[in-house]
């Protein structure tokens, strides 16, 4: 009986799952950087971890995934949203219990009533109709 394979030595060290390693890729333990639409940290272990962007990835001042950042409320999205999901239908920006985001006053302009949801949509064939004192962000 022989056998069917070569035993090959792996320079690098073997993986279990791809074998032999044929190249290593180290960082600096704490650094973030910017990839194509991805955000790549750099592990204690000195290696990446990569989080996906839905559009593209900004280098500073701290490397992140691009959102969306009202003009007038620029730090608003900093913070998680309070809430998971709103289907936006006909909203009125006058009652203060569906401004889940509080109320911002501004001078010289209309109040502002802020939502804050991981995700909002507007589903089909529903008309977005806002109402309403209030601007809406």
């Amino acid at each position: 009986m022989g056998t069917t394979y070569d035993r090959s030595h792996c320079d690098l060290g073997c993986d279990e799952a791809s074998g032999c390693i044929t190249s290593v890729t180290t960082c600096e333990p704490g650094v973030v950087t910017c990839g194509d639409r991805v955000v790549q940290t750099c592990g204690a272990d000195g290696h990446f971890s990569a989080e996906v962007c839905d559009v593209s990835c900004i280098d500073g001042p701290t490397p992140h995934c691009s959102y969306l950042s009202p003009k007038y409320l620029p730090d608003v999205c900093d913070a998680l949203a309070t809430a998971a999901h709103l289907d936006l239908g006909p909203f009125n920006t006058d009652i203060d219990s569906q401004c889940n985001g509080g109320i911002v006053t501004q001078a010289g302009g209309p109040d502002i009533c802020v939502l804050r949801y991981s995700t909002i949509t507007i589903p089909a064939g529903i008309e977005a109709k806002i109402t309403g004192h209030r601007a809406l962000a």
